[in-house]
């Protein structure tokens, strides 16, 4: 197993400069990424198109977006996360400039299509990534708060759908284009000042590059934590262990890494599925003329939502996901009881869409940061991505069930996968391992 002496030690700094790099290069990817699997659902004004080729659109995007983050998560585990991240932008370049030349349907999905799978590659590498690189007592704190950024760029989409109904599909379409040059510009500004994974390197072998990134980034931490603070970093590592009946220096069994696969994909299926049929499926198919409105409000309300991850370094995250997965599963309930009311009565409508998205929001980001810290740090992007590559394929045939069902059916099949998560959040707190509380990666990781 491999020894993680430098990232131990980067990991007991406090927030630093370097880390705000980080914390921009993520956060803005995210809003990227966002921002291009949202457009799957703007796409669907640009043309007169029947409801069937409306859903086709998110469901293409759902396919590309699998494929990227299987492709992608082996990839950054080989060549490294910031190696990776320098292939996705160039992707995403590529296919800005597509979406700016396309003139007909059959080309907005190609751009879409490349454009999502980028999308992909970007979301896997930096949810591998997040963990590795922030420090242990901001971890789940930083990787919450940048998961909800992704909701910015929902709302981006949202504001330029909104150009297809005011201005002209044209026009919609260009800007959705040179919105993702400019990003992508930005981006590689930022990531030019920010350091490849000190843990990954270690995990790689690579010690003699770790030790060069280390203090090439971060020499007057090392140097502090090393001469003054090395038994507190020992001891942050170990204690956790021990609370869990934790072996030292023992790898994760192939019953646990099964174990573990199940619970995420279950916990992510849910987040996936529900997410994708009520913010990009429901406008579409039952509310065409509300397309920009849903997804502006209901990702708006998501990122309110998501701000509650601010306590994340304090909770017990098995606690966390029991509490939100139960309060979505009552926000859905409602949803499906009053569908003769909402579908009369818009305020009701928004009100219950609000809630079908905070606490979801919170839900999804304890699952998405659990499902990616969860394995062990030279396999994580390949787990990963092979977890979150079933679980967007899982959801395209649902995408397309919920738009041949009544809306009563619809929203009864929401509930149903919320029960189903929920099961899945008191089987891990039962069971799965305490990442919560400013614990160590090395604890969900099993890398002590």
């Amino acid at each position: 197993m491999a020894q993680f002496k430098i990232s131990k030690e980067v990991e007991e700094s406090g927030w630093t400069k370097v880390h705000w790099w980080i914390f921009a290069s993520f956060s803005v990817g995210m809003i990227l990424e966002g921002y291009s699997f949202a457009l799957s659902s703007v796409v669907s004004t640009w043309f007169t198109l029947p409801v069937f080729f409306r859903v086709l659109s998110v469901m293409w995007s759902s396919l590309w977006l699998a494929i990227g983050v299987m492709i992608f998560g082996p990839l950054t585990d080989k060549i490294g996360r910031k190696k990776t991240f320098y292939i996705s932008m160039t992707i995403f370049a590529i296919a800005g400039i597509l979406i700016i030349l396309t003139y007909n349907y059959v080309l907005a999905l190609l751009s879409v299509g490349l454009l999502t799978f980028a999308g992909g590659a970007e979301q896997n590498v930096i949810m591998t990534a997040m963990h590795e690189y922030y420090p242990r007592k901001h971890r789940n704190k930083a990787y919450m708060i940048t998961l909800d950024t992704i909701e910015l760029g929902s709302v981006i989409s949202g504001i330029v759908a909104s150009f297809s109904f005011s201005s002209s599909p044209l026009f919609s379409k260009e800007v959705a284009g040179v919105i993702v040059l400019v990003i992508i510009a930005l981006l590689v500004f930022i990531r030019y000042h920010m350091p490849e994974s000190i843990r990954w390197l270690e995990a790689s072998g690579k010690v003699d590059s770790a030790e060069s990134q280390a203090n090439k980034y971060f020499k007057p931490i090392i140097s502090n934590i090393s001469s003054t603070a090395t038994p507190l970093v020992n001891a942050a590592v170990q204690a956790p262990a021990k609370a869990i009946n934790a072996e030292p220096a023992k790898a994760i069994s192939s019953r646990s890494i099964i174990f573990r696969f199940i619970i995420a994909l279950i916990l992510a299926d849910t987040n996936t599925v529900t997410y994708g049929l009520v913010t990009y499926t429901l406008g579409p198919v039952f509310f065409p003329n509300l397309i920009p409105e849903i997804l502006m409000i209901g990702t708006l309300a998501a990122f309110f939502g998501g701000l509650l991850g601010f306590g994340a370094d304090r909770w017990s995250k098995k606690k966390v996901l029991v509490y939100s997965y139960l309060l979505s599963l009552i926000s859905f309930a409602l949803f499906y009881v009053l569908v003769s009311v909402w579908t009369k009565n818009l305020l009701v409508f928004w009100i219950l869409l609000i809630l079908s998205e905070v606490w979801p929001q919170l839900a999804w980001e304890s699952a998405d940061s659990l499902k990616s810290e969860i394995w062990p740090t030279i396999r994580r992007g390949t787990f990963l991505g092979l977890n979150r590559g079933i679980t967007f394929l899982i959801s395209i045939p649902f995408l397309y069930i919920g738009s041949v069902l009544t809306l009563s059916q619809y929203m009864l099949l929401n509930v149903i996968w919320w029960v189903a998560g929920l099961a899945a959040a008191i089987i891990w707190y039962i069971w799965g391992v305490e990442s919560g509380k400013g614990v160590s990666i090395a604890v969900p990781s099993g890398e002590y």
